[in-house]
């Protein structure tokens, strides 16, 4: 073998093992075992950082929600929070914007965010609906193109159930 090509293997096969144990360390970090006995202190300070991200990511007060979906008013918050969206326009409420938020809901500022940003939010959405993957996918693009333009590269690429993907959604969904 070439001296390159074995350098090369080798800082692959070191950065394949780093990211296997970052991946197994989280998921061990809560154990599903009922009374397997108290928390040791890695677990107690991995459970920490996992609950300080969720409520960096918007995740309402802080609740992780186990296997459940993630909802609009979740999906909304998370995306507004992490491109750091600001509200322009402090006279427009949620209630004008919207028919199903209340203007005192602890997401309503984060839909006024998201909607003077250019994400394009139906005016009758449920906060409390599960959020498809498609409609995340579509908010996430139009958070990104509110923060600034961007270069994309334009390769199509296929994926098992590209067929079920909604009018209007491909375009975010590839790019």
């Amino acid at each position: 073998m070439k001296p390159a090509f074995q350098k090369r293997m080798t800082i692959l096969t070191i950065l394949a093992l780093v990211f296997t144990l970052f991946a197994g360390g989280t998921a061990y970090a809560v154990s599903d075992k009922k009374g397997s006995g108290k928390a040791n202190g890695t677990e107690r300070q991995e459970v920490r950082l996992i609950r300080e991200m969720a409520g960096r990511l918007g995740v309402p007060l802080g609740k992780l929600r186990g296997g459940k979906a993630l909802d609009n008013a979740s999906a909304v918050a998370a995306i507004v929070k992490g491109f750091d969206l600001k509200v322009k326009n402090e006279s427009q409420k949620a209630s004008g914007l919207f028919t199903k938020i209340r203007d005192n809901a602890p997401y309503a500022k984060a839909f006024v965010a998201a909607s003077q940003n250019g994400l394009v939010i139906a005016k009758d959405i449920n906060p409390n609906a599960a959020v498809s993957r498609e409609q995340f996918a579509k908010w996430l693009y139009e958070a990104i193109e509110a923060t600034g333009e961007r270069f994309w590269t334009m390769i199509y690429t296929s994926f098992a159930d590209e067929d079920q993907v909604s009018e209007g959604y491909m375009e975010s969904i590839q790019r």
